[in-house]
């Protein structure tokens, strides 16, 4: 129910170049579903999509401003490209979306499924000395210390 990672590579690289003509700040949050090969291990790859799909349906209802742009970006990861939009904005909607997500108990193949996700925030000025690879770099790094925080917590 959501875009795709071939349309997010296309609006990012446009709203890059919006972006650094017009100087606004970009956040992008990188999202991770936490121990997702569980699921599909123990429920199957179709209760798998019914998850990513729930996951998905959560996020895109959260996300409405007409400049957001919510897809998958790969597997059980989701982005979420947000023009105009603070790191310190960004990371209060991730927290938002993070405890909306963990207060939820999903229905997958007729079973009850709490799920947890890890949220990786970047924001950027975009000009000529960056990429929108950079950007996705940085929010990529935020997601693996947000997955190192989680694992580590859940190791105690």
């Amino acid at each position: 129910g959501v875009r795709n990672r071939r349309y997010f590579d296309e609006v990012l690289d446009l709203e890059w170049r919006r972006a650094r003509r017009e100087g606004y700040i970009l956040s992008l949050l990188l999202l991770d579903i936490d121990k997702f090969k569980l699921v599909n291990d123990k429920l199957g790859h179709l209760a798998g999509d019914e998850c990513l799909a729930a996951v998905a349906s959560k996020v895109d209802k959260m996300f409405h401003r007409p400049s957001d742009v919510v897809a998958r970006y790969g597997g059980d990861e989701f982005a979420v490209i947000l023009p105009y939009t603070s790191a310190r904005n960004a990371a209060a909607l991730a927290e938002q979306l993070k405890r909306e997500v963990q207060g939820e108990i999903f229905i997958v193949d007729g079973r009850k499924l709490s799920i947890n996700i890890s949220i990786g925030v970047a924001e950027i000025m975009p000009d000529l000395k960056n990429t929108p690879r950079d950007l996705i770099g940085m929010a990529d790094n935020r997601l693996y210390e947000a997955k190192a925080a989680y694992i580590s917590k859940g190791a105690e």
